[in-house]
């Protein structure tokens, strides 16, 4: 039922709230559209925790530190009826490496601390993750309307996700299951030039046969499949022989399926088998919740994500800014009297001059002094 809830610094809210479970425990999910015309807030209560996120099952990005454990909201990138165009900026992390999730650099920005696209049918990549997670601007091809996404609330410990569509069969949009053609892999001796046994998932696998199980090539196979359908691998691992000392070798199963890493020399007899994938139709899902890492979610805790609208792109920016700082009862005008915003100052970090490279034969804090 709809409601009026209180004051957040904002103008007073209508507020819908749907109630679900998550393995047995209670998890609210809310909305609330603010008397301003022009704001969303999407909140995500747990009021009783859960204990496991991982045993709950929520999404299968559980536990990966660049993924969610929950949704909502989400988001779906699409084209607008006559193909109308709309594009869409965000912030990147610093080092924009790949590693802590989507990072996307692109010329106008050589650090990659920019990224740009089209929102449409066709959005194939989204910043997120660690590093890629934060404000969005979605906006108009004539820049007369805007919106902006983020994190409202409990922001250190919720994220985004951009998810792909599926491939037909394989968790979404029905009809049959494509083949999956596997071909293997290996490192080559740079003695004989011959195969040699080699592993591509590692101890990384999200799924693994129990300890020395006598799982066949076939089954392993099977399984690899299925999770390759489900875009959760496209690898596997499979030892040929009884691997040796299985005491001293953690994760040495006879069958690890993962997503594929650097194919690699084996001290065990794996062989390293790659997916032929056909590819996935374009398009995904944009998925705010908690971050995947979080291993339990304690009684109470809940997170906030803001959906804010505006005109321009600049004025839209500055008005999601300042519900942002209503909502925390921050004053714009304290930067106006912090010392450091007005007075001239000498980074030392990563990329000054003397970052790493104190005057010759001086400490830094002699060097700093000198400057």
């Amino acid at each position: 039922m709809p409601a009026l809830t209180h004051y957040i610094g904002l103008p007073r809210c209508t507020k819908t709230t749907l109630h679900y479970a998550a393995g047995g425990e209670p998890v609210e999910f809310s909305i609330a559209s603010y008397g301003d015309g022009s704001t969303l807030a999407f909140e995500q209560a747990f009021p009783q925790g859960i204990a496991d996120v991982g045993a709950v099952g929520i999404d299968s990005d559980v536990l990966d530190a660049n993924g969610v454990s929950t949704a909502f909201p989400a988001f779906k990138p699409a084209t607008l009826a006559g193909n109308v165009s709309r594009g869409w900026m965000a912030y990147d992390g610093w080092d924009c490496d790949g590693k802590h999730g989507v990072c996307i650099k692109q010329p106008v920005a050589p650090a990659g601390h920019v990224a740009y696209g089209a929102w449409d049918d066709a959005t194939n990549a989204l910043p997120d993750g660690l590093e890629g997670s934060g404000p969005m601007l979605i906006f108009s091809q004539d820049l007369k309307e805007s919106v902006v996404i983020s994190a409202m609330e409990n922001v250190m410990a919720q994220s985004q996700s951009f998810v792909h569509n599926k491939r037909p069969g394989g968790g979404g949009g029905g009809g049959p299951p494509p083949a999956v053609k596997w071909s293997q892999d290996c490192k080559k001796s740079p003695v004989t030039g011959t195969c040699e046994n080699s592993y591509c998932v590692g101890h990384g696998a999200v799924w693994s046969s129990p300890g020395q199980s006598n799982i066949t090539l076939g089954a392993c196979e099977a399984k690899a499949s299925e999770l390759a359908l489900a875009g959760t691998a496209n690898a596997f691992d499979y030892a040929f022989a009884p691997i040796i000392h299985p005491k001293t070798c953690a994760g040495c199963a006879v069958c690890r399926i993962g997503m594929l890493k650097s194919v690699e020399k084996s001290t065990q007899p794996y062989g390293c088998f790659k997916a032929d994938l056909p590819p996935a139709p374009p398009g995904g899902t944009l998925n705010y919740g908690v971050m995947g890492s979080v291993a339990s979610i304690p009684a109470g805790w809940s997170s906030k994500v803001i959906m804010s609208a505006g005109g321009a792109p600049g004025a839209s920016v500055r008005s999601w800014g300042a519900k942002l700082m209503k909502f925390f009862g921050k004053q714009a005008d304290i930067s106006q009297n912090d010392f450091i915003t007005n007075h001239l100052g000498y980074d030392t970090d990563n990329g000054a001059y003397y970052y790493y490279n104190p005057e010759k034969g001086k400490s830094y804090e002699d060097t700093v002094k000198n400057i």
